[in-house]
């Protein structure tokens, strides 16, 4: 069976849990995986993956602009990785791209998983909230 998955570490992948799962263990049970994402700015090719085939989808970017262009870059590595036979795609802690990537496996009679390591919804509304507490609160107007 071959999956693709699209995560959010950038490629190739460094994470041992990404490595020894997916480059190792899966391949051992006929899952191979081919991968998805960002390449990092620091990896130099050529890029080794053993269980499948990595898809760079354009170089890392990092701020505003790199989250916003993120799901498209994406959208564009799945295009291209889907001339393949992949009966999964699989989406690790990328939001908007599990919502490009649900379209595209309706579209194609593909299953969907996504994977949610971390809870970023819930994460960025605590990160808001200790900001706004953080903040100087702005003295009371003296009574008159």
């Amino acid at each position: 069976m071959k999956l693709l998955f699209l995560m959010y570490d950038p490629l190739p992948p460094q994470r041992p849990d990404v490595r020894v799962l997916f480059g190792q263990e899966l391949p051992r049970l006929g899952v191979h995986s081919d991968l998805v994402g960002q390449i990092s700015p620091q990896a130099a090719p050529p890029w080794a993956w053993p269980a499948g085939q990595l898809q760079p989808a354009g170089r890392e970017r990092k701020g505003l602009w790199g989250e916003l262009l993120r799901p498209l870059q994406d959208l564009a590595g799945m295009r291209r990785a889907l001339r393949r036979e992949h009966r999964v795609i699989q989406v690790r802690d990328k939001i908007r791209t599990g919502l490009l990537a649900l379209c595209v496996a309706r579209l194609t009679g593909r299953r969907l998983a996504y994977w949610m390591s971390f809870p970023f919804a819930a994460g960025y509304r605590v990160r808001a909230r200790q900001l706004r507490a953080a903040q100087p609160k702005p003295p009371d107007p003296a009574p008159q």
